[in-house]
């Protein structure tokens, strides 16, 4: 299946990035790298992986290194990766709520 990491995907991983290049440049980029490999692999050969998050709007939630929330939704052959999101921010709560609008793909 086919792996698609949004827009708003990027955006979330780049500010990510940012945080973690401020400890370490190195550091950041082994993150990026392993998360952007985690979440291709498991997701092309697995997209039920993640738990069904809100299961109104298809969306499921898998977990990166008991921290990071990699949201996504699957139509037909292909996984949007929506977010990627820090667990500790209140966005979590935020895409519980039907009424927060998902970006397009």
């Amino acid at each position: 299946m086919k792996v698609i990491i949004t827009q708003t995907a990027e955006d979330s991983l780049e500010e990510i990035y940012r945080y973690k290049c401020e400890y370490s440049v190195a550091h950041a980029d082994d993150f990026l790298s392993n998360i952007y490999a985690f979440t291709t692999d498991n997701l092309s050969v697995f997209p039920r992986l993640g738990r069904v998050y809100n299961p109104e709007r298809g969306l499921f939630r898998l977990i990166y290194a008991k921290a990071f929330n990699i949201y996504y939704t699957i139509r037909e052959q292909e996984v949007f990766v929506l977010f990627i999101i820090d667990g500790s921010i209140s966005l979590n709560q935020e895409l519980a709520d039907p009424k927060v609008p998902l970006p397009e793909f």
